[in-house]
């Protein structure tokens, strides 16, 4: 009786098949990731404005603001005269300023 086995190019078939179904998994959680790090950025960025608030009001000065999700530092805070509000910025996964991925305590 002849054993039926798998044949080399079935099973690289079917390695490939696998490989695929992971990269595309892999892709969609990185996305959520991502989604997380931006908003985890704003919530924080929402809190230091507050926090900015608070010492002004008390006088205290604003030393640091700390690390955004990717381990940056968050820009030094402006205050904006024209719309009365305190201004803090992230430059997002890139790390780099004035690109499409920055991120604003003002801006949804």
């Amino acid at each position: 009786m002849k054993k039926e086995r798998f044949t080399m190019i079935e099973l690289l078939i079917v390695i490939g098949i696998i490989g695929i179904l992971a990269a595309l998994i892999l892709s969609r959680l990185s996305g959520g990731v991502d989604a997380s790090n931006r908003a985890k950025a704003k919530a924080e960025m929402a809190a230091q404005v507050t926090a900015l608030i608070n010492k002004e009001a008390t006088g205290q000065e604003v030393t640091d603001l700390g690390k955004d999700p990717w381990g940056n530092a968050y820009s030094s805070p402006t205050y904006n005269e024209d719309f009365e509000r305190w201004e803090i910025k992230s430059n997002g996964p890139d790390g780099k300023s004035g690109t499409k991925d920055d991120i604003y305590s003002w801006k949804d």
